[in-house]
């Protein structure tokens, strides 16, 4: 995925604020959704970000102990109700 399609933008333009970022600890399953991005155009998602914040949300912890994934993989995540989207490379 290059940074001129349609998802990249929407992953580019998600919005983490502290509120948002707080709503995801109560959330209960969490969605991995696998993309593959062109080389260095993950350091212009909030990945960095969203690897530190990683450890405080429990159902993202337990989901990604479970899978083949790490916190460093998280390219953008996406709340829908209870259910985190999380988007990975």
């Amino acid at each position: 995925m290059g940074s001129n399609t349609e998802l990249f933008g929407q992953l580019a333009s998600i919005n983490y604020s502290t509120r948002a970022v707080s709503n995801w600890a109560s959330a209960g399953n969490v969605q991995f959704i696998p993309i593959s991005l062109c080389p260095g155009l993950d350091g212009q998602l909030g990945s960095g970000l969203l690897a530190q914040v990683a450890p405080s949300i429990p159902a993202l912890q337990s989901a990604l102990a479970q899978s083949s994934y790490s916190a460093t993989d998280i390219l953008g995540i996406v709340q829908t109700g209870q259910t985190l989207n999380v988007y990975v490379n």
